[in-house]
Order: structure tokens, then sequence, then C-alpha cells
């Protein structure tokens, strides 16, 4: 009965949490694993262990929706910041008529030259492993059709 009440807990934190960014499915694990860390460490001078429990869930499932909205915060950053520096390389190439460097870029754009360099390679890995994926993919395409042949 009791770790019915426990998991009851949980499931009403993650239903109050649901809708925000954070799959039901990973908050009820992220509060289980936060129940099963309040039991484990709770010490009976503490007191209020239902209080406990309750605080503990909630921080654990809170801290979990704070994670993933500043990681959907810094994916849309980094989406931002390659569409600007993709139109200043266009805009720069085709002004000077030859590649921009990264030195110009960031001049530009008024960044450091080293988040010039790191966009760039980012984007650059980025590139060669979507490319590598779509060749992977057209391979896989031809070996099919020789095999139908």
């Amino acid at each position: 009965m009791l770790i019915e009440h426990n998991l009851h807990l949980v499931l009403e934190a993650a239903q109050a949490r649901k809708g925000r960014g954070v799959a039901f499915g990973d908050l009820f694990q992220e509060g289980t694993v936060g129940l099963i860390s309040a039991v484990e460490h709770y010490k009976p001078a503490d007191g209020a262990f239902h209080a406990r429990l309750v605080h503990v869930i909630a921080v654990t499932m809170d801290d979990v929706l704070a994670q993933t909205e500043e990681a959907q915060h810094n994916d849309e950053a980094f989406v931002i910041a390659c569409r600007l520096l993709e139109s200043a390389q266009r805009l720069l190439s085709e002004r000077l008529d030859r590649p921009a460097t990264p030195t110009e870029l960031a001049k530009l754009l008024q960044w450091e030259e080293a988040r010039v360099n790191v966009i760039l390679a980012m984007l650059s890995e980025a590139r060669t492993t979507h490319d590598q994926e779509l060749l992977d993919y057209l391979d896989d395409l031809d070996d099919q059709d020789d095999r139908e042949e």
C-alpha cells in the first residue's frame, strides 16, 4: 500500500507537468528516481517524510524540465547563429567574389573569430554526416534494386 501511495505521488507530479516539453514517461521515470533517492537518504530526524518525498519528486522533475528547456533554447540559438553565419558567407562571398575568411565573417557579424570557427566546424561536420547518411541511403536503395532484378 505504501509503495502504491508513493508511486501515486510520482504519477500526480508527472501529470501536473505534462505538456511542458518532456514526455510523460520520462517525467514519471525521473520522479521515480527522485522518490528512490528521497527514501534512501531520508533520516528520521528530518521529519515530515511525506512532505520530503513530494518535495524531492517535484525538484527532480522540475530540474529535468529546466535542463530540457535550456537545451532547446541552446539548440534554437545555434540554429539562428548558423543561419546568420551562412547568410554572411553568401553576402561576403558575392561582394568579394571569393570565399569569405573567418576573420572577415567575424568582423561583419561582430563575433569573436573563435565563435565563427566553432560554428563553421560544426556546420561542416553536420553536412559531412548528413551527406554520408544520404550516400548510405542511396547505396541501400541501389542494393535493393540489384536484388529485385
